[in-house]
């Protein structure tokens, strides 16, 4: 079964709210997601400004969007999936550290067409250079895996 298959709705909003929940006491303040319903076949969750506190003691801001996929086939058992996301790790007023995104529009400027990741380098004496990994169609990192890396990462 795919890392990123289809997912009751209701049990793909828990999941996120569950993985906030399990993260709040590295937030300085806990935070919880935004839920909007574009239309029936397309809704948005996300959550900008998470100020984490990593493991390493750096202060790190996340931000998570993702474009879910409704499938109204079966009104009475709802189906979602992500079919678009960005994930974004920086340092305040400093320099982004990591960045994960769905194939956008514009990938010819970042020669990326797949999902990918772009690390950057993390000095921050210097500017920091980054370097874009293309990642497989169901290799990107669930939110909880995104997280994590930023804690001990940072």
């Amino acid at each position: 079964m795919p890392k990123h298959d289809w997912n009751s709705l209701q049990h793909y909003l828990d999941i996120h709210e569950k993985t906030l929940r399990q993260y709040h006491r590295y937030m300085e303040t806990p935070r919880n997601y935004r839920y909007e319903q574009v239309t029936p076949s397309w809704h948005v969750l996300s959550c900008p400004m998470i100020i984490f506190h990593t493991y390493k003691g750096t202060r790190v801001r996340a931000d998570i969007h993702k474009d879910i996929e409704v499938d109204l086939s079966n009104p009475k058992r709802l189906r979602a999936r992500t079919f678009r996301y960005s994930y974004n790790a920086n340092i305040p007023g400093k320099a982004v550290l990591i960045r994960y995104c769905s194939p956008h529009d514009d990938w010819e400027e970042e020669g990326s067409a797949s999902h990918h990741a772009h690390h950057h380098r993390h000095d921050f004496a210097t500017n920091p250079k980054g370097e874009v990994k293309i990642l497989g169609p169901d290799n990107w990192p669930h939110v909880g895996e995104f997280f994590e890396e930023i804690l001990n990462t940072f």
